[in-house]
């Protein structure tokens, strides 16, 4: 998928944070420095989405910290 995308992020069924706008680009892909949120990744949920959705479709999924 080669689309701009929205990236929030969810902890207990909350938004928390900023929302993100991720950019695609050629060559690398969709790219994003989690640790300049300032967020702690237990038990967090990414919830993405394309930015151009009028009715976003979300894919979510739990952060993995190593």
């Amino acid at each position: 998928m080669r689309a701009p995308l929205t990236l929030t992020f969810i902890k207990d069924n909350l938004p928390v944070g900023d929302t993100h706008e991720v950019p695609y680009t050629p060559g690398v892909g969709h790219v994003f420095d989690f640790a300049a949120t300032g967020l702690d990744p237990d038990q967090l949920v990414a919830r993405v989405h394309l930015q151009s959705d009028v009715v976003p479709a979300f894919i979510e999924v739990e952060i993995a910290a190593p």
